[in-house]
């Protein structure tokens, strides 16, 4: 087995620093994602956990591709560098960033929402109304003794004179199955 040259050694280091550079600013978008829609420990934790599997299945392929599949404890060292690098210098100000941006989205999306809601709330009164004014005039329909209209030419009428015209030779009505 031989050993890489020390500057290939230090291209790897190189960029793994990067990468985990990368990776602190993909944490912090997940971050920002965290805020807007979710709150409470367990969600916070379900969204680390995914974000470690992403992070480890991208170090992955990172490894694959840089050092040609071998592990080297340098290049964990360098993401690990890289991460901490950006998280203390540049994380700390992406956070008040961040924060100001996440109250920013929340507010236009309450500006929006709030007329939204209004009208939402009145259409739902005034179907609730029209609902309800259904629902007694079909209680009043059922309640009334003649469900049928009185018109003597329908054909369900069979008292009618119009019926008898339309029964066939055997003394069936058109409506009636034949057996």
């Amino acid at each position: 087995m031989y050993i890489d040259s020390l500057a290939y050694q230090t291209r790897e280091f190189m960029y793994a620093y990067g990468f985990g550079f990368i990776l602190g600013i993909v944490y912090d978008l997940t971050r920002i994602i965290r805020l807007l829609m979710y709150k409470g420990k367990k969600k916070v934790f379900i969204w680390d956990i995914i974000y470690a599997v992403v992070a480890s299945f991208l170090f992955i392929i990172f490894s694959l591709g840089v050092c040609d599949g071998k592990f080297y404890f340098y290049i964990i060292f360098g993401i690990i560098l890289g991460f901490f690098t950006y998280y203390f210098a540049l994380g700390t100000i992406a956070v008040r960033l961040s924060n100001k941006v996440v109250l920013l989205i929340k507010n236009i999306f309450q500006a929006i929402y709030k007329p939204i809601r209004k009208v939402a709330v009145k259409v739902g009164k005034s179907t609730k109304k029209v609902a309800k004014l259904s629902l007694n005039k079909i209680k009043k329909n059922k309640k009334s003794k003649k469900l049928l209209q009185v018109d003597k030419r329908m054909m369900y009428n069979r008292k009618s004179k119009i019926s008898k015209k339309y029964e066939d030779v055997n003394g069936r009505g058109m409506n009636d199955e034949k057996t």
